[in-house]
């Protein structure tokens, strides 16, 4: 991992705009050019992530859709229907439809008719489809652990900030505070 505490010392740009990143307009107008820093390492992180999720579900025989539609699948609760997972990946329903027979076709998932709907079916991952996600995740998790050996501490908070403001994180919440804290801390053991 590179070092990466002396920048934290010495709080910069970026660092002031993760300080503040509760408000992202007050970031964007106190360090335009920190909260652009931050910005570039969250696009950064998340090209480079998806890259290796990409990869690995190639390799492992599913087109970067399908995975992520079986995932979808097997994350939910219960199952979940044609319209559901549309709406989970933003796609139009006919395109989930033809997802869906091109992971039935592979085996990888179960349909079973809906309860209270005849028209649909609740979609469930086969035992097929989640011993792929597994072999997936565990191919996925050794690149992914490398990549964040090259991440630096800055880039990591920046990104952290990035992508708590893309989720509507209040900076006022419990989480925020923590990770203000993480950035104390880092600074104190930059100190040491």
């Amino acid at each position: 991992m590179q070092d990466d505490r002396g920048a934290l010392e010495r709080g910069g740009e970026m660092q002031k705009a993760l300080a503040a990143w509760g408000n992202a307009d007050a970031a964007r107008e106190g360090s335009f050019h920190g909260y652009v820093q931050a910005l570039a390492h969250a696009r950064f992180v998340l090209r480079k992530i998806m890259r290796i999720l990409d990869d690995q579900a190639r390799e492992h025989g599913l087109e970067p859709l399908n995975h992520q539609a079986l995932l979808q699948i097997y994350g939910s609760d219960a199952g979940m229907t044609v319209s559901q997972l549309s709406d989970r990946l933003d796609i139009a329903p006919a395109f989930g439809s033809r997802l869906i027979s091109q992971l039935d076709k592979q085996g990888l998932i179960e349909r079973t008719p809906h309860p209270t709907d005849r028209r649909a079916s609740i979609i469930t991952a086969s035992p097929d489809g989640v011993e792929r996600l597994r072999a997936i995740d565990r191919a996925i998790f050794r690149r992914i652990r490398n990549f964040q050996d090259d991440l630096t501490e800055v880039g990591k908070f920046g990104a952290l900030g990035v992508f708590a403001s893309y989720v509507g994180l209040d900076g006022d919440s419990t989480l925020a505070s923590h990770l203000r804290d993480s950035v104390r801390w880092a600074k104190e053991f930059g100190n040491a």
